[in-house]
């Protein structure tokens, strides 16, 4: 079983981050005999484990995210290809899509006179 510093020299992080993973879940046991104090040890395998399995699961997160938030932007895209090809525009009140297509005319005015 190893301690709150010998872990972090294992993962190579401070101590502080092994804190905030035990508030997280990382697996630890408290080996004090008094309630009110912490003596934190761990096992390296279980800590290994859970390291891999919420970095597997935060990255399907993200994951999932990034591929909502792309099926999004195509769909606006497409509406509003939809509506030039009409020879309309988008209402003012409706967010539009900005895909980086446009000319910069670099004079850098954006009030309208």
């Amino acid at each position: 079983m190893l301690t709150i510093k010998e872990v972090s020299g294992h993962l190579q992080c401070s101590r502080l981050v092994i804190e905030k993973l035990v508030v997280q879940g990382l697996p630890c046991v408290n080996i004090s005999a008094s309630p009110l104090r912490r003596r934190l040890r761990f096992d390296l395998v279980d800590v290994q484990d859970w390291l891999k399995e919420n970095r597997t699961r935060n990255w399907q997160s993200a994951k999932a995210k990034l591929e909502e938030a792309e099926s999004v932007y195509r769909r606006a895209k497409s509406e509003l290809s939809k509506l030039q090809e009409a020879g309309e525009e988008p209402d003012e009140d409706e967010e539009t899509v900005d895909d980086g297509d446009h000319e910069d005319t670099g004079n850098g005015d954006t009030n309208e006179t």
